[in-house]
């Protein structure tokens, strides 16, 4: 395991890489990954084919918010083809090391910089498909389980996010904070059962997931400007009884 977090190019030939989160990972040619710190890992290339590796080391404060933030343990594959560019970004890197003189450190810390910030973008389409997949997946799991406690760090785990990383994106992606979005689904189905059922209120707590039915009341007078009975009696006025 590392202390740095690394970048790797394969321009040519093919091989595999392994780490803890992924397993054995096969790597053509124009494939990028990222070695995380302190995450057990190995690479090496195939015996028929070799491979040709370029390859840079980040570590710092900077550095810590990419492996927080940006990229993720269990997706360290990067596909980027053959891109001049990027080849290009390392081998300025090497050639600065070798060649490294005093006032060189801030010019080689931005060049791995750009190196980062340029394999980020080469992540972005698959990003937002998978965010995609995420957000629909907590989505649905909020509405199925609107009746009990939802874990949403435990969640964003098994999405390979931290609970930072899923909160963000899922305001991103809903507008709102993933307790904000499930608040505002409990409100709404709870109306629904207000205004087409004749269920307590006490009962209809429960079913959004309330322990306490004088929470619940509070909570809807809040949101609405009415309590539960006020609301339902409004929805029914010829045949409902005001609590008020």
């Amino acid at each position: 395991m590392l202390e740095e977090g690394q970048f790797v190019l394969i321009s040519n030939g093919s091989g595999s890489f392994w780490s803890e989160p992924t397993g054995e990972l096969a790597i053509r040619a124009g494939t990028a990954f990222v070695v995380f710190p302190g995450v057990a890992h190995s690479y090496r290339p195939a015996k028929r084919t070799g491979w040709h590796e370029h390859w840079v080391g980040i570590i710092g404060p900077i550095a810590d918010r990419f492996w927080d933030d940006l990229f993720s343990p269990a997706q360290p594959l990067i596909y980027v083809g053959e891109d001049s560019r990027l080849v290009s970004a390392f081998r300025n890197v090497c050639e600065l090391v070798e060649y490294l003189h005093q006032g060189s450190q801030g010019l080689l810390a931005a060049k791995s910089m750009e190196i980062a910030s340029m394999l980020f973008q080469k992540t972005l389409p698959q990003r937002r498909h998978e965010d995609e997949h995420a957000i629909g997946k907590a989505c649905m799991m909020m509405v199925e389980s609107l009746h009990q406690p939802i874990d949403f760090k435990q969640f964003a785990a098994s999405v390979a996010m931290s609970y930072s990383v899923f909160r963000r994106r899922f305001k991103d992606h809903t507008g709102m904070a993933p307790n904000q979005y499930l608040l505002q689904l409990r409100l709404e189905k709870a109306s629904r059962l207000l205004k087409n059922t004749t269920l307590s209120v006490e009962r209809i707590s429960e079913l959004v997931g309330f322990t306490s039915v004088s929470y619940f009341s509070r909570f809807f007078k809040e949101h609405t400007g009415v309590s539960p009975l006020r609301f339902r009696s409004l929805s029914h006025p010829l045949s409902a009884v005001d609590d008020e």
